[in-house]
């Protein structure tokens, strides 16, 4: 009873969907969808093939399926990587990321989507580093004003 999670992936391939997505995509990419964490039925109903709406630079893939009794399951993802610790935001790139949370409705294509702008970290001058920079009060002795100081000095 300890090992129930491979009849998961028993079942998953008897249905309709295995063999839809065998023919189309090979054997090794559709037993990696029929992972323990899912199922190659989990998702998208056991006989439906849902829509590969796009994929992103990263590699990950994006489905929709309409039919789904759940308006919040519409949208998945699919990692590129399927690790231990494969499931983060980082690993979604932002335009996705907005498609994913129905921020957006038309999935993000350079026509249609604008990467953010980030400022580049501004690093900080210090004084040992520009001497030019750093505050001389008027009688320093690199003050290029300091004639004009000794001048004034002189007059009182």
């Amino acid at each position: 009873f300890g090992k129930m999670r491979s009849w998961g992936h028993f079942v998953g391939m008897l249905s309709p969907k295995f063999w839809h997505i065998y023919r189309r995509e090979g054997f090794v990419r559709t037993l990696l969808r029929a992972k323990p964490y899912k199922y190659s039925h989990e998702k998208a109903g056991w006989k439906e093939v849902v829509r590969l709406v796009g994929s992103d630079e990263l590699g990950n893939r994006y489905y929709e399926d309409f039919d789904h009794h759940n308006q919040n399951n519409r949208r998945w993802v699919e990692y590129a990587d399927y690790g231990h610790y494969y499931m983060t935001p980082k690993r979604i790139a932002p335009g996705w990321h907005g498609w994913m949370h129905y921020v957006y409705d038309e999935p993000p294509r350079k026509e249609n989507f604008v990467m953010p702008y980030y400022r580049s970290h501004k690093l900080k001058q210090f004084k040992s580093d520009h001497p030019t920079l750093s505050y001389k009060n008027p009688g320093h002795q690199q003050n290029p004003h300091k004639e004009i100081f000794d001048k004034l000095a002189k007059k009182r």
